[in-house]
């Protein structure tokens, strides 16, 4: 099937083709025609195709929050639609996209769980008051992340419990959605304070607050039930990570958001370590996970300032990043994200003021 040339000249008026690193917008000329020959049901091939055999989906969409209560969603396949949402929350700090039109948010005032289900979002540029459907019965003072695993929602927060700012105890909340809203399950306490989760099958890596640390809960949901105090089976230091932020895996790879020096507005970095796993659990007595091995994505072109949320899909081979520094607040991607470092340029670039988290959903 042939694709007319008028409609090709109308996606690519759409979209600053990747000449510098100040376009709101920047897709690879080969992303985009993949994403017409996509439309036109013609698929890429590897030698067309940075990212080699791309399993492009018919409905690709990027989801973001921000600190105004705002919710923006991008079609990634047709960079001109990107409508607003206004949720209830006026500031948001983690997004689960759990449809094209539905998804699930932490909000941070209020500090609760709020879902939004089969919104009527508009297909270009307009925006849409939303009220939740359903919000968690337990609030949070300073909830830090959100992760969904067998149908429970997971909660980390770091409210201080016994008046002491020293100490580093925090808790992680068990949640069960049901038709009425966020029934809680459980809660359990941490000996410190995590800023991100992640599920990897059953187990449940997280981050120690302010570290280049990483720990894990074996069996999670199974083996923390009850009211109890969850111990983490082994920590392990990223090495040439000073501050991490948030955390990713698929198919064997953990993506990892390094803030660096949050003072300092551009010395964030992307690490990715392959076969992470089995590097995790034999990690020597060190514990450390050494930087060779590591792929580190860093330097002033990538616009990494403080990355503060980041989300790996294996399919388009693609990591996306809510970055919180670069003029006021960006959405970022790289290409061929399993093999790419240095100091590159992002193959996509948004601005979105105050943007705290992303999501990736498709179809």
């Amino acid at each position: 099937m042939a694709v007319k040339n008028s409609f090709i000249r109308s996606i690519l008026d759409n979209i600053d083709i990747k000449s510098g690193n100040t376009s709101e917008m920047k897709f690879s000329l080969i992303g985009i025609l993949c994403g017409i020959l996509l439309i036109t049901s013609i698929s890429c091939s590897s030698d067309e195709n940075p990212n080699g055999d791309i399993k492009l989906a018919s409905k690709a969409y990027l989801f973001a929050t921000t600190v105004n209560g705002i919710v923006k969603r991008y079609d990634i396949n047709d960079g001109s639609n990107k409508p607003s949402i206004n949720i209830s929350s006026t500031s948001a700090s983690k997004i689960i996209a759990e449809g094209i039109a539905s998804f699930a948010v932490l909000s941070l005032e209020p500090g609760r769980i709020e879902s939004y289900e089969n919104l009527s979002i508009p297909d270009k540029t307009g925006s849409i008051d939303a009220n939740t459907d359903f919000t968690s019965t337990v609030t949070f003072q300073h909830p830090t992340d959100l992760e969904k695993s067998e149908g429970f929602y997971v909660v980390s927060d770091t409210t201080d419990f016994d008046g002491d700012l020293q100490t580093e105890e925090g808790r992680i909340l068990i949640f069960k959605k049901s038709e009425t809203g966020f029934e809680i399950r459980n809660m359990v306490l941490t000996d410190f304070k995590v800023v991100g989760m992640e599920f990897v099958g059953e187990d449940l890596y997280v981050i120690k607050s302010h570290s280049n640390k990483v720990a894990v809960f074996r069996n999670f949901l199974d083996s923390y039930q009850v009211f109890s105090r969850a111990v983490a089976e082994k920590t392990v230091r990223i090495e040439g990570a000073l501050q991490l932020s948030s955390l990713d895996f698929e198919n064997g790879t953990m993506f990892l958001a390094d803030m660096g020096d949050p003072g300092i507005n551009g010395d964030g970095a992307i690490h990715s370590i392959t076969g992470f796993e089995s590097k995790f659990v034999n990690t020597p007595g060190s514990n450390i996970i050494p930087a060779v091995g590591q792929l580190v994505i860093s330097g002033n072109n990538t616009q990494l300032g403080n990355p503060v949320d980041i989300k790996y899909d294996a399919s388009y081979n693609a990591v996306f990043v809510a970055e919180a520094a670069s003029a006021g607040g960006r959405i970022i991607a790289f290409n061929r994200a399993d093999s790419v470092e240095g100091n590159i340029s992002p193959d996509l670039s948004y601005k979105l003021s105050g943007v705290t988290s992303v999501d990736f959903y498709t179809e």
